[in-house]
């Protein structure tokens, strides 16, 4: 945390952590709910490690997460909403109350991804999905999420500037950290212009 609010003070920086790994600290941070890296891994998601977490938040952290990403499938719009709906239901009915994220995978519109949102009380919209899904939608994802009065986040953008340009609130640099690769915050840090961004057909 010290090396990148060096690299790049005039950002906010904070913590992602994932079911798999939680260090109390008292940084900004979100939890995600491990469904991304188990499918990458070609494993099956397990719910247990993301209720534990949840269940220790207020006795390990020393603030509430910016957000919770709820529990979404990886690469199929219509199975993710069913996933997210359900997850939604069981965490409001045993009595955890955050700030929740609601995932966009490949395939769902802008007006179905916030009314989703709306419907499961979430403030966050969560663009997901694969990357060249990911910059064709982006934008329009982050300008709906603006106007039903949503955060807009963007996981993996790929580029720093591309997020800048299309609008989103929260992008994020978990890879920049793990890898040390501190130059592409640098350069975000130093840009004086934002670049041109055109969506792809």
């Amino acid at each position: 945390m010290r090396r990148i609010r060096e690299v790049a003070p005039s950002c906010d920086h904070g913590a992602a952590w994932n079911p798999d790994r939680m260090t109390a600290h008292d940084w900004p941070y979100i939890l995600d709910n491990g469904a991304y890296a188990a499918d990458v891994n070609d494993e099956e998601w397990d719910p247990d490690p993301f209720l534990r977490r949840l269940n220790e938040l207020n006795d390990r952290m020393h603030r509430d997460p910016e957000f919770v990403v709820l529990p979404d499938v990886r690469g199929d719009a219509a199975a993710s909403e069913r996933q997210t709906r359900m997850w939604a239901n069981r965490l409001a009915a045993r009595g955890f109350d955050y700030p929740w994220a609601v995932a966009v995978q490949d395939g769902m519109t802008p007006d179905q991804a916030c009314e989703l949102a709306v419907d499961v009380d979430a403030d966050v919209l969560f663009v997901g999905g694969s990357d060249p899904w990911k910059v064709s939608n982006s934008a329009a994802l982050v300008r709906a999420a603006h106007a039903a009065g949503l955060h807009a986040h963007i996981g993996r953008p790929m580029d720093l500037t591309f997020a800048d340009a299309v609008g989103a609130d929260s992008v994020d640099t978990t890879s920049i950290v793990r890898n040390e690769d501190y130059a592409r915050l640098q350069a975000f840090e130093e840009q004086t212009t934002v670049a041109d961004f055109a969506p792809t057909e």
